[in-house]
């Protein structure tokens, strides 16, 4: 059921407060405004940041999505 309703999830856009380091070597788990787990493989220390990422799968309890680079207006 769980699973099912992640789905829903696939495609959402938004910013994470990354928790904790995840299992896997360069994941990092944040969670959004709804508590949702979501992953995010980086190379870069993301403990304590605030990511923006786009969701592209879900396994069972938790998401994966990808961290999005900001585009920084230079008012030019």
């Amino acid at each position: 059921l769980s699973s099912e309703r992640n789905k829903r999830w696939i495609g959402w856009t938004g910013k994470i407060l990354v928790d904790e380091k995840g299992k896997v070597s360069n994941s990092w788990m944040g969670r959004n405004f709804a508590y949702k787990p979501i992953i995010v493989n980086s190379k870069e220390n993301l403990l304590g940041k605030i990511v923006t990422v786009e969701v592209s799968e879900t396994f069972g309890t938790y998401l994966k999505g990808e961290a999005i680079k900001e585009q920084k207006d230079t008012g030019s």
